[in-house]
């Protein structure tokens, strides 16, 4: 009776695993083949003793993928720049141009000389020193080309790294196409991928620490892995400020992978901290080597009145999110919504969901790809607390969204999620249908090209780009510039830098940046703020009273040493010394 009752135990236990086999949760999904694998002497040798065209092909076909993963991409960014150049809106996000301005500071500053201070302490440096080689170029400034080609660069990069991070996870070459695809024809990320922003170089700074880890995971003994996932942390540590939350997750998901792999001990703890030196080195030297000494405040990203919280939280009275979960979760789900299409996240949600499980039943053995799962993680904390606002209306109504583009961060997570699910169900099969999982994630990558390319036409499926038309710095500030250009006749300009309608005017004035004397030079900034009259002949004040404005009003014989030369209750107030005035055209307007 006892060994009728094993039997039976047994004969329950295989046909269960065999129904998890069924639909493919238990079956290991393929690997990557390994260079060094000999191929079958059949396939690989012809009748003539070389090797064949179809042993040529099949050993290189991952190459050959990517390589045309990586020509469509190119094609498609230069088409896009081309258009939105065309249409003049590359440059319609203020934070952009100001970036090129801080980058363009270097050379060309009130100083006169070299000085990589004007880079600013409220943005991290890489896209301003990746600007560096082709900003003192006049054109490649003046039409922001200068930040567009990083940009670009960061988009073809993306659409490989995910193709190669989908192939490491599960050798699937469906699955890879699937992650490449929703990043190639999103059409947001299309469109950042041609502006001076930092969106697109921080997903590819995002997607490179993954793939390192990945790598790593895979061969943890690897010094070279080692080394390198320690570079691509220490990359994305200089873009933004989502990198350092996500170098954090970064250390227990290593410790964990280490152990898995039976490194232990004082072994694990050298490895950590070789892996994490670097960028944890460069994350110091920013806060306690540059924003203490500069601005005097190791926090003043974060702190002071050009922080996200100070504009956006504080100054907007965005206030909803925080201490709110349920909002924070809501308008983070609500940006991402604005990126990709509905349809787009749900297999998204099943690529992870499916991952979790698999990781749980202990069928998937590489932990590191949870790291990108803390992307929203990062926006929903960051909401939480009130470090950042995103307001988000729903599509159609025509009202204005602000930060959406946060939603656009987790284009790595999304595009790999995706990339997962469709080479798990490639690896479906039963006696019945021979091809249903390759027929399912074929099904996938279409689904992915159609929902994302019916968006190209749509303005409200491009939403930052209408966003920017709809808020364009240069729109707001180009007849100050214009007035500018007209009649600047010599003299210093007192502005504060940073804004969309002061970086505008600088930008599209054509004065040389170093006439303009603000924040980015702490002394001379506030000599001049407390005695305008002994070091400028030209004052702008923003439309929303800013540091000048504030200041000036301080001044008893301002309004005496100083005339409106041009005002627009939208744009500013340009001032210039009453002695210059008549020597103006147009002097003294002022506009509605």
């Amino acid at each position: 009776m006892v060994l009728v009752a094993v039997v039976a135990t047994q004969s329950r236990a295989i046909a269960c695993r065999r129904r998890l086999c069924f639909i493919g949760l238990t079956r290991p999904l393929p690997q990557p083949i390994l260079r060094s694998e000999p191929l079958t002497p059949s396939s690989a040798i012809s009748k003539e003793g070389r090797p064949s065209l179809r042993a040529y092909i099949a050993k290189n076909a991952d190459l050959a993928l990517m390589l045309l993963v990586m020509l469509a991409a190119v094609a498609i960014i230069i088409v896009f720049f081309l258009i939105y150049f065309d249409a003049g809106v590359t440059m319609s996000f203020g934070d952009g141009i100001t970036k090129l301005n801080n980058a363009r500071r270097v050379f060309d500053n009130v100083q006169g000389k070299l000085s990589l201070a004007q880079i600013g302490g409220v943005w991290l440096p890489l896209m301003s020193l990746l600007m560096l080689p082709t900003i003192w170029i006049d054109p490649m400034y003046h039409n922001g080309l200068s930040g567009s080609v990083t940009s670009m660069v960061s988009f073809v990069a993306t659409a490989v790294i995910v193709f190669e991070i989908v192939r490491t996870l599960t050798g699937s070459r469906l699955g890879a196409l699937a992650a490449s695809a929703v990043v190639l024809l999103n059409i947001n990320l299309i469109y950042f991928g041609t502006t001076p922003m930092t969106e697109v170089l921080l997903v590819a700074a995002l997607s490179m620490s993954a793939l390192a880890l990945v790598k790593l995971e895979r061969s943890p003994r690897s010094t070279g892995w080692l080394l390198g996932a320690s570079v691509a942390l220490a990359v994305s540590a200089l873009v933004r400020y989502e990198a350092w939350f996500l170098i954090v997750v970064a250390v227990p998901i290593m410790a964990v992978a280490f152990w898995t792999k039976h490194i232990r001990g004082r072994e694990l703890l050298a490895r950590l901290m070789t892996l994490f030196a670097l960028p944890a080195f460069l994350m110091f030297c920013w806060l306690f080597l540059w924003e203490a000494p500069i601005f005097g405040n190791p926090l003043f990203f974060a702190q002071s009145r050009y922080s996200a919280h100070a504009i956006d939280v504080v100054g907007g009275d965005r206030l909803g999110a925080v201490h709110n979960l349920t909002v924070s979760l809501d308008e983070t789900l609500s940006a991402m919504r604005w990126n990709f299409d509905d349809a787009v996240l749900l297999l998204a949600a099943a690529g992870i969901a499916i991952y979790l499980l698999r990781l749980w039943l202990r069928k998937e053995k590489l932990v590191t790809p949870a790291y990108l799962l803390a992307i929203p993680i990062f926006y929903v904390t960051s909401l939480y607390l009130g470090q950042n606002a995103i307001e988000v209306h729903p599509k159609g109504t025509g009202a204005l969204v602000m930060n959406t583009r946060y939603g656009l961060i987790p284009a790595a997570l999304v595009s790999v999620a995706v990339g997962y699910l469709a080479a798990v169900l490639a690896g479906l099969r039963n006696r019945f249908l021979v091809w249903p999982g390759r027929a399912i994630a074929t099904g996938i990558i279409v689904a992915v090209a159609v929902l994302s390319v019916s968006l190209w036409g749509d303005p409200v499926g491009n939403i930052h780009l209408d966003d920017s038309l709809g808020a364009s710095p240069q729109g707001r500030a180009n007849e100050v510039a214009l007035f500018l250009e007209q009649n600047y006749n010599g003299g210093s300009i007192l502005i504060e830098s940073f804004g969309a309608e002061s970086g505008a005017v600088e930008l599209e004035s054509g004065i040389p940046l170093r006439k303009f004397i603000t924040e980015a030079s702490p002394d001379l900034w506030e000599k001049a703020l407390e005695d305008p009259l002994s070091y400028v002949d030209w004052v702008f004040v923003k439309r929303d009273n800013d540091t000048v404005g504030e200041r000036m009003a301080q001044i008893p014989d301002f309004s005496e040493e100083y005339a409106v030369a041009f005002a627009r209750s939208d744009q500013g107030t340009l001032y210039v010394r009453a002695d210059q005035l008549q020597y103006l055209e147009g002097e003294g307007q002022v506009e509605p």
